[in-house]
């Protein structure tokens, strides 16, 4: 049975409640985290978006996504779980390597459509697709479909990359 005791208590944590939920409502108090970086500027700068594509889908193929301070998210397939996300930190001299060679000149050469249709996916082979956003500027390098000089150092870069992404 309920005490009269019981039922000021009840009231009066419930009025506390009420009086502090109303004061955070107008007062604007958010608990959300906040960073020093402003995202925009942060997205747009240096982002580069990498996934393979092809025979690589039955089983699930390796994407990821690399932002400007280096941290990285990779997306792995996994038959027993499905899909596993890692998130990380690249080596600085890769990051740096990344930084230099994937300049505007090359990557507007290279991000051009291809007329040629000589695709490793076509063949139970598997393909590339980069999105680079460089200085808030897009290029797609994808081998099968653009211009791509696969001597060329940004090129080599990507596929460096690749290859640690792919022995994680």
């Amino acid at each position: 049975m309920i005490t009269h005791q019981d039922k000021i208590s009840i009231l009066l944590t419930f009025s506390v409640g009420l009086v502090a939920g109303v004061y955070f409502y107008f007062t604007g108090i958010s608990f959300e985290f906040t960073s020093d970086i402003p995202k925009e500027d942060f997205y747009e700068d240096f982002v580069v978006e990498g996934q393979a594509y092809g025979i690589c889908e039955i089983k699930g193929c390796l994407s990821f996504q690399l932002l400007a301070d280096g941290t990285y998210r990779l997306i792995l397939p996994n038959s027993n779980a499905g899909e596993i996300t890692k998130n990380g930190v690249i080596n600085p001299d890769l990051r740096n390597e990344l930084m230099k060679n994937l300049d505007d000149k090359s990557l507007t050469k290279q991000s051009k459509t291809s007329l040629s249709n000589n695709c490793a996916s076509d063949d139970d082979g598997i393909d590339y697709n980069f999105v680079i956003i460089k200085n808030k500027k897009e290029y797609e390098l994808d081998t099968c479909g653009t211009s791509i000089d696969f001597d060329s150092q940004s090129w080599l870069s990507l596929a460096k990359l690749w290859n640690y992404f792919e022995t994680l």
